[in-house]
């Protein structure tokens, strides 16, 4: 099982840092839930990913 925090994402995402994004984008993480057409999420798993302003997360089984 994987633990409930950013680590489920990538590593980077506990070191990013925010100054570094560009200002004329939002920062945004897409979530593809694939071929199942779900996904389960767990608290805290956005831990460390404050700096996030979009969040959109793609519904689309495959047949």
């Amino acid at each position: 099982m994987i633990s409930g925090d950013s680590q489920m994402f990538s590593p980077t995402f506990s070191t990013l840092d925010p100054a570094s994004l560009d200002p004329n984008y939002h920062a945004s993480l897409t979530l593809d839930c694939g071929q199942f057409g779900s996904i389960v999420m767990y608290a805290g798993v956005f831990a460390n990913m404050s700096y996030i302003e979009k969040l959109k997360v793609i519904m689309e089984p495959t047949s």
